[in-house]
């Protein structure tokens, strides 16, 4: 990811207000509070300062019988602001760490079921969707943690009683859910290991097949000889590259690696990702919440 600015923040706030907008739309407009409520690609400095104390005194909404909250968009806008008033105190490398955190935790917050996420701003979208065609890789593997997940929830309930909330309900699994969320990653690392160095074997071998082929005359096959040399030649480096960083990360699992991003729910912010992920997970919110009806 290049190095983000002070613009791509301001830009993220104003998908969060737009967010707001296009949610709370009809609510504005049927209380008129907001005669016009719709979408704009970019506010002005007071008109973000009026919608934010918009969201603070209609921070819940009542939709077709539903609550609408809006208190996590809030809590990213707060996120936002306090990086803003403090970039010049940061390293470039801790902007953009905060950066990637909070609009994955806002991609979290928005995703659809189906995995798509609506955006307002073209070059915000472009990045969001490079986020979210990562994710698409490793959708096995997060679907695996999320059975870990759901089962610890369910055995938990079963044997304690319902949880009075989705919040309570992660913060009580939570120690005994990255246990198994660690033991699953270095399976899956050790797993991942071993096929990568299947794979360096086969691609030298197939190089070595390749090589033994008789030369032919034309200059034409004796480029693309070389071309198909340096593939494999490419793709092995790269499998090797990739092997020594799990190996790292395999030596000490206790610190953090570049690599572990691949790795779902490995971030500081993993609860409130399981508590968002639960709550649109109505029909498991049934069976182990405290008078929770769907």
């Amino acid at each position: 990811m290049r190095n983000c600015t002070l613009l791509d923040f301001e830009q993220l706030q104003d998908e969060i207000l737009n967010c707001f907008l296009d949610h709370a739309g009809r609510f504005l407009r049927e209380h008129k509070i907001i005669s016009d409520p719709d979408p704009k690609t970019e506010f002005e400095a007071s008109e973000r300062e009026f919608l934010v104390e918009l969201m603070v005194e209609h921070s819940q909404m009542q939709f077709f019988g539903e609550t609408y909250s809006v208190q996590d968009l809030l809590n990213l806008l707060g996120q936002i602001n306090t990086v803003i008033e403090g970039i010049r105190d940061y390293r470039q490398q801790q902007i953009n760490e905060k950066y990637s955190e909070i609009l994955n935790k806002y991609i979290e917050l928005v995703v659809d079921e189906g995995g798509r996420v609506y955006t307002y701003n073209p070059s915000l979208k472009r990045r969001i969707n490079g986020i979210l065609n990562i994710r698409k890789r490793y959708a096995p593997l997060l679907h695996k943690k999320l059975e870990i997940f759901y089962s610890e929830l369910t055995g938990y309930a079963q044997k304690n009683g319902r949880f009075k909330n989705a919040s309570q309900a992660v913060q009580l699994i939570l120690p005994a859910l990255q246990i198994k969320f660690r033991e699953f990653d270095l399976q899956w690392v050790q797993s991942r290991l071993e096929t990568n160095k299947q794979k360096i074997l086969d691609l030298t071998e197939a190089r070595k097949n390749n090589e033994n082929k008789e030369t032919c005359e034309d200059d034409d096959f004796g480029v693309s000889f070389k071309i198909q040399d340096r593939t494999y030649l490419n793709q092995i480096r790269e499998l090797q590259n990739e092997n020594k960083k799990w190996e790292q990360f395999l030596q000490h699992p206790e610190r953090y690696f570049p690599q572990q991003k691949q790795l779902p729910f490995n971030t500081a912010y993993c609860d409130e990702v399981l508590v968002n992920h639960l709550r649109r997970h109505r029909n498991l919110m049934v069976k182990i919440l405290v008078h929770h009806s769907g």
